[in-house]
């Protein structure tokens, strides 16, 4: 058992870090932007913290569309399995969608776009915090206009964290999200990087030997 989950992180960890022989400079540059953009996205909203002052916490107004779709699917698409789960179906699958897509880029070797699904995992974190965060005060303007005041029942995290009994805890488990969101860009950013300064080795010092390797 020790031998098969060593040989599994050896595995992931290859996939992580592999660099595909077509890599081209082209192919780098564009990266390298991508990695400037998603850095600039997050120093630029990092000061905007979840707090009583600012119920919003921090917004990525295009990807919290986005991730509103894959959140209100996942309400219909886990309605089979129960009330509990119908609820808890629109932040679960939204959260699950960017861990399958990274799933799929490591499994076809494309490790900087699973970096990039690894940050937009951490993202939803953070798009999910102040939804948390409101669970008791109730004064998001929620999908339709009306805030949880108007039907409490219309608010998935009141009414999730109200079963579950801890609902008056909701504002440190919504800092919790957030805290975590962006412990994860971070470590997406890092990975990413990381991918860039191995691929700008292997392409431009193609004489050195053994740079696949840290």
């Amino acid at each position: 058992m020790r031998f098969q989950v060593d040989t599994l992180k050896k595995k992931l960890f290859e996939r992580a870090f592999s660099i595909k022989k077509s890599d081209s400079p082209a192919q780098i540059y564009a990266e390298i932007a991508c990695v400037v953009f998603l850095i600039f996205l997050t120093l630029s909203f990092s000061n905007e913290r979840l707090s009583p002052e600012n119920l919003q916490g921090v917004r990525f107004p295009f990807l919290d569309i986005v991730n509103l779709v894959f959140h209100e699917a996942g309400h219909i698409l886990f309605i089979p399995m129960g009330k509990f789960m119908a609820y808890l179906g629109g932040s679960l699958f939204q959260c699950l969608i960017p861990v399958i897509l990274m799933g799929y880029f490591l499994k076809e070797r494309a490790s900087f776009s699973a970096s990039v699904m690894f940050w937009w995992l951490g993202q939803n974190f953070i798009d999910l915090a102040p939804y948390i965060y409101d669970a008791k005060r109730l004064t998001l303007t929620l999908l339709g206009g009306h805030t949880g005041r108007d039907n409490p029942n219309s608010h998935d995290w009141y009414w999730l964290l109200s079963q579950m009994g801890v609902r008056q805890h909701c504002e440190s488990i919504g800092l919790f999200f957030e805290g975590l969101g962006f412990l994860i860009l971070l470590l997406a950013l890092t990975w990413s990087v990381l991918l860039l300064f191995k691929r700008g080795k292997k392409q431009f010092q193609p004489g050195r030997k053994n740079l696949d390797r840290f």
